[in-house]
């Protein structure tokens, strides 16, 4: 992989994980245990991004609860991926997340 290439994929992990964030954010819910009140704030996390042909990325996340938020992110707001992978992005979740676009 050239540079180019890596320094690409690095702005886009980097791009990808802000989404995330904002993501999180606004999937923060509050519980009640024993009278506290606790603010429970998601953490999917992009490691890692691999383009393995012309138009797909391979994404390694941070935990497995982390891949499955990110899967059920991309499909409640899939409007919040399209800068990022374009507007006819697709994902597929196995072990592992394949964005195809």
């Amino acid at each position: 992989m050239n540079d180019f290439m890596a320094t690409g994929l690095s702005t886009l992990c980097n791009r990808l994980n802000k989404t995330l964030e904002w993501l999180n954010v606004k999937a923060t819910t509050i519980c009640q245990k024993d009278g506290k009140i606790d603010f429970v704030t998601p953490n999917t996390h992009a490691i890692g991004l691999k383009a393995i042909g012309s138009s797909a990325y391979l994404t390694e996340f941070n935990t497995t609860d982390s891949a499955c938020r990110f899967h059920d992110y991309t499909n409640k707001e899939w409007t919040a991926f399209k800068d990022l992978f374009g507007e006819n992005m697709q994902t597929i979740g196995k072990a592992f997340n394949l964005i195809v676009h």
